[in-house]
């Protein structure tokens, strides 16, 4: 029965188990030890073991091992492996959240949180899921190889160009390359995206001053739930946000279900979501911007209603 709990445990993990693994399927630490000091068990990893090693492990496992024994995700170039955009690279990478256990550890990297709409099991691995890849991984490659990995995984369906353009803006900031250089291919190879947006924000502007609202904040940074969130349009002092449904695609799964969680963390944070569609701007737009004058209005902002000349 030992043997058996163990071989299941390594048919999900590239012929791997932990040491744990094997003391809960019945085998005691002493015998653990044993084992591994005869070598008839090797250790991989800290605490990740396999059986009858023969030869160097694989890019896999290796990857499997680092997993398994920090507790985290595959990252970077590792997760882009498993999605099948590059080839393994040399050594593996994971990404763990932040503990002084894992800081010195050859190709770990740390996040302050991860939360579970950034991780996807791919191949019965964990790993960031490919916005994110993306942009962790584009900081150390060069511009025309992120331009190739941008237009592969759209092409392949991995992600949508809105969805990655708002996941590099919101993930954007100096010690972060990669965010900037996902942008900066994808307003090259997909305009239509820059094009949207500008416009967007042009006719928000433009609405928001006829209606006698103070400006908006375009791509407005807060930070909910411990991820950093971009707003479409926002009032920050009265924690108003205007979100513009045709800029993403709601029409996948995992986009929509992703769009639900950053509103529902956003009203939790004390955050009022209007949202609206061209068609609405368009047609009814009074319905839009009176509702947030009210709400401008209930919140102390002096300025927040008297419709302005043209």
């Amino acid at each position: 029965m030992r043997i058996e709990a163990l071989q299941r445990h390594a048919r999900r993990q590239a012929g791997l188990f932990t040491r744990a693994q094997a003391i809960a399927s019945g085998w005691p630490a002493s015998t653990v030890s044993w084992l591994v000091a005869t070598r008839r068990w090797e250790e991989i990893e800290p605490g990740v073991l396999r059986a009858r090693p023969a030869g160097a492990p694989g890019a896999r496992q290796r990857l499997v091992a680092l997993v398994l024994s920090t507790g985290g995700v595959a990252y970077g170039p590792s997760a882009l492996e498993l999605y099948g955009l590059v080839p393994a690279p040399e050594a593996p990478e994971g990404l763990v959240v932040r503990a002084h256990r894992n800081r010195r550890r050859d190709g770990v990297h740390s996040t302050r949180s991860l939360p579970p709409s950034e991780v996807a099991i791919v191949g019965g691995v964990p790993a960031t899921t490919p916005a994110r890849s993306l942009c962790d991984a584009a900081g150390r490659l060069p511009f025309e190889h992120v331009c190739e990995l941008v237009d592969a995984a759209v092409v392949r369906g991995l992600v949508r160009p809105s969805l990655l353009a708002r996941r590099a803006l919101e993930l954007r900031n100096p010690r972060r390359p990669g965010g900037a250089k996902v942008l900066a291919a994808l307003a090259e190879q997909h305009p239509e995206l820059e094009r949207a947006r500008s416009e967007w924000e042009a006719v928000v502007l433009r609405l928001a001053r006829r209606h006698g609202l103070p400006d908006p904040v375009p791509n407005h940074r807060v930070e909910v739930a411990g991820r950093v969130r971009l707003l479409d349009a926002a009032w920050p002092e009265a924690r108003i946000d205007l979100e513009f449904d045709g800029f993403r695609v709601h029409m996948v799964r995992a986009a929509f279900d992703e769009d639900r969680r950053r509103q529902n963390d956003l009203v939790e944070a004390g955050w009022t979501v209007f949202r609206a569609t061209s068609n609405l701007l368009r047609r009814d737009p009074d319905r839009v911007f009176g509702a947030i004058a009210r709400t401008l209005r209930s919140r102390g902002h002096p300025d927040s209603g008297m419709p302005r000349s043209a």
